[in-house]
């Protein structure tokens, strides 16, 4: 299976994390990652990727277009639903 890059977003470090941090201002946190890195942004929190898409557009193709595979990689998303789903 061919690896696919992750769109632009924060690097991961620990400074990172500190200044990258959602914080008591989500919406001016997402705000700025949208400013800064487009419309579709990949950001690690808490240990899990986190994909932020900011274009109704993108939405709509993710949730309607490609349905199926993306409600597959939600419900297998967790080791435990994996392994009870046979995923």
């Amino acid at each position: 299976m061919p690896t696919v890059a992750a769109p632009p977003g924060p690097k991961f470090s620990l400074l990172g994390t500190l200044i990258y941090y959602p914080g008591r201002d989500p919406l001016g946190f997402f705000t700025n990652l949208a400013r800064t890195y487009g419309d579709l942004v990949s950001y690690r929190m808490g240990g899990e990727q986190i994909f932020f898409v900011n274009d109704p557009q993108i939405i709509k193709d993710i949730l309607v277009t490609h349905a199926r595979i993306s409600s597959r990689a939600a419900a297998c998303s967790a080791p435990s639903r994996c392994s009870a789903r046979g995923c």
